[in-house]
């Protein structure tokens, strides 16, 4: 199995509720979700002169911890929607979102490996 790609639907705050379109991996190795920072700030979510509310330390590639903003968004895949925490933060080139594990759990979704695709794993009744 390669890569997985899903189109995931982010939407920012009240009042105005900015939403964007991307596309983005599906990494079942991540407990977190990550958005470029350029379009957090597009849809209201974060401010990159302002300091974060709140932080999360994540383990880089290098095995050190680094702080990321922590968020909430509600994220809309496959037509099931969650309001869940979005870390923001430089993303390896060509990747606009990463989903993390968390986020597919929450939404009652996971990866098929042989079909390379986003399934249900259960009924879903709309959170977001």
């Amino acid at each position: 199995m390669g890569y997985v790609y899903s189109y995931a639907t982010f939407r920012g705050p009240a009042p105005r509720r900015l939403t964007k379109r991307v596309k983005a991996l599906i990494d079942t190795g991540s407990n977190f979700s990550f958005l470029q920072p350029e379009i957090a700030q597009s849809i209201g979510l974060f401010d990159p002169k302002e300091k974060p509310r709140f932080t999360q330390d994540v383990i880089r590639g290098n095995n050190k911890p680094a702080p990321f903003p922590a968020v909430t968004a509600t994220i809309t895949i496959a037509g099931r929607s969650v309001t869940h925490i979005v870390l923001i933060g430089e993303l390896p080139k060509g990747d606009e979102a990463i989903i993390g594990v968390e986020t597919l759990e929450h939404l009652g979704l996971k990866v098929d490996p042989k079909k390379g695709e986003i399934i249900t794993t259960r009924s879903y009744v709309s959170r977001g």
